[in-house]
């Protein structure tokens, strides 16, 4: 007796490993930046308002993120439940003015002759589209890697290259290596279209996912629910990439929803303390681009104190922890060195384990908020405070010079800064007065 998989089981693993949102974007960025793209952009198309569009799913009872029971007592809550042709009135009254192919989608819902028709053309209303210019994969690839999760296609590739490498040769940076990131898209919407090819080949390969599917099939197993990618266009065997688009959106959109994003993921998706460029990224909302900011470096030179340290692995002491800290306010240095033994005393574990864990560096720096002032070409003290808290919240992992989600994330205190802080009086440090 084997175990048996069944098909609702990739929607628990959807929702239970990709968080949020900004994990999602993170997880089809990095996708792109492992198939070695120069251009990723992502486009969000908003033609019809969120609240028109869930309200008419629930009425047709077409509604998968509630549970049967409660769409049928919704459903039953109803005075009288208005056909599809009249719910078509309403979406057409719903659309976003101004929107890109705006018009298109009033065409469809108009000429949609069927309460299956206008399902399909109000959830392709909405779409988030992320396009590359990268490696792009064949007919292979997609069906035996990117249909098969948690493949260790990337991990493999990691593998490969630091065993062929030259000593002198940059290595390539792959992130991906858990092969869960193609799940990002279920976060975001219930189907997704991936287009994709290689150069050298002639046509696209593509490759259609309706998640709601999954779902159907509930119990069944698995392999119930059949996905076959099949040959698209055709395509210039010079032209190589991906493009993932996102339709039936699970929530709302707006452009200050993804300026929010870039503020809080996408512009810290690369370490800004090291040498790592900055992704090749390009945001839209309904085709007006929305800016990713850099790095505020100017607010380092006004932190109040400043720590950094980095775990030793060579010597005859090794392991141990070496590290500076400085009192900005003061004017004072102070050196900071544990102790193979002081280092296992205060983590708990062995040796071994810290080998493990391998090198890496912090550097963190704190802001006293009460001392802060305006700063000549910036702005006011408002704009500068304002400027902190899009920087700050606590440790952020960066591994190969991009970010570990969810380390140092606004619900993610993972070394509980502010519980010790706010327990105790003082000054302490705290994640809305720290960036590291």
């Amino acid at each position: 007796m084997n175990f048996r998989v069944s098909a609702r089981t990739i929607l628990h693993l959807g929702s239970e490993l990709i968080s949020s949102d900004g994990v999602a974007f993170y997880e089809l960025i990095k996708n792109s930046l492992d198939a070695d793209a120069d251009r990723v952009t992502v486009a969000v198309v908003y033609r019809l308002e969120y609240a028109v569009y869930s309200e008419i799913l629930r009425e047709l009872g077409e509604d998968r993120d509630t549970p049967p029971a409660l769409r049928q007592r919704y459903l039953q809550s109803l005075p009288r439940r208005r056909t599809w042709q009249e719910l078509r009135d309403v979406a057409i009254g719903g659309l976003v003015a101004g929107a890109p192919d705006v018009d298109d989608l009033d065409e469809a819902l108009q000429a949609a002759r069927s309460r299956t028709a206008f399902v399909k053309a109000l959830r392709s209303a909405n779409r988030i589209e992320i396009d590359d210019d990268g490696d792009g994969m064949s007919m292979d690839i997609l069906q035996s890697v990117y249909l098969t999760i948690g493949t260790s296609y990337r991990a493999q590739q990691k593998l490969e290259q630091d065993e062929d490498g030259e000593d002198d040769e940059e290595p390539r940076v792959i992130l991906g290596e858990k092969g869960l990131g193609r799940l990002s898209a279920m976060r975001l919407g219930d189907r997704v279209l991936i287009v994709t090819g290689q150069t050298g080949s002639s046509h696209w390969n593509q490759l259609e996912i309706d998640w709601n599917d999954f779902a159907d099939a509930a119990d069944e197993d698995l392999d119930s629910v059949e996905v076959e990618p099949e040959e698209g266009t055709e395509k210039d065997p010079a032209e190589s990439g991906t493009l993932i688009q996102i339709t039936a959106l699970r929530s709302e959109w707006s452009a200050d929803k993804l300026q929010a994003l870039a503020v809080d993921h996408f512009s810290k998706l690369s370490d800004p303390f090291g040498t790592t460029p900055r992704p090749p990224l390009r945001l839209t909302f309904n085709g007006m681009a929305v800016p990713v900011p850099e790095f505020a470096g100017f607010l380092l030179e006004q932190a109040h104190g400043r720590f950094q340290a980095r775990l030793v692995l060579t010597g005859a002491n090794a392991p141990r922890i070496e590290g500076q800290m400085e009192y900005r306010l003061h004017g004072r240095n102070r050196a900071l060195r544990l102790s193979t033994l002081e280092l296992q005393t205060l983590t708990g574990v062995d040796v071994p384990t810290i080998q493990r864990v391998g090198t890496f560096q912090l550097d963190m720096y704190w802001f006293n908020r009460r001392l802060l002032t305006k700063l000549e070409g910036i702005g006011n003290l408002t704009v500068v405070r304002r400027i902190l808290a899009e920087w700050a919240g606590g440790v952020a992992l960066y591994r190969d010079g991009y970010r570990v989600n969810p380390y140092g994330g606004a619900n993610d205190d993972w070394l509980d800064l502010d519980r010790d802080a706010f327990s105790t009086s003082g000054f302490k440090l705290n994640r809305g007065s720290s960036v590291a």
